[in-house]
């Protein structure tokens, strides 16, 4: 497996890089980004996302390329399966977080349509760079 992600370190850091600038769009204030703070339960001030957004930045990156290798071996391993069963099991924990964190059904929605895109991206740039 280590043979196959550095065969396709190109497809690989492409799809995450992709995902994460897509996610810099989803979750702009024009788009949901305002409707998304609005609805955390925990913080509401602008000033609280603010705070710690390179934190964050640099975290959501390195989450994106764990993403896009997880993608990556589970397309090799079990083909479009294995990314279906990867869109389930992030649906079903992004829901799960959600009412464990008394959020609403606008914040799943926001969250999960995201990770959702964002697995299309990743498997879209992995599927074409990868042949």
């Amino acid at each position: 497996m280590i043979m196959l992600i550095t065969t396709n370190m190109v497809a690989l850091i492409t799809a995450a890089l992709l995902s994460f600038a897509f996610g810099m769009i989803w979750y702009n204030p024009k788009v949901f980004g305002t409707i998304w703070a609005a609805e955390q339960p925990h913080r509401k001030m602008p000033e609280d996302f603010q705070k710690d957004m390179g934190k964050g930045m640099v975290a959501s990156l390195l989450d994106a390329l764990f993403f896009s290798t997880m993608a990556l071996l589970l397309l090799a391993a079990y083909k479009i399966e294995g990314i279906l069963i990867l869109a389930a099991s992030v649906t079903i924990g992004i829901y799960t977080n959600t009412i464990f964190k008394g959020g609403t059904t606008r914040l799943f929605l926001i969250d999960a349509g995201y990770l959702l895109c964002q697995l299309i991206i990743i498997t879209a740039a992995i599927l074409i760079l990868s042949h």
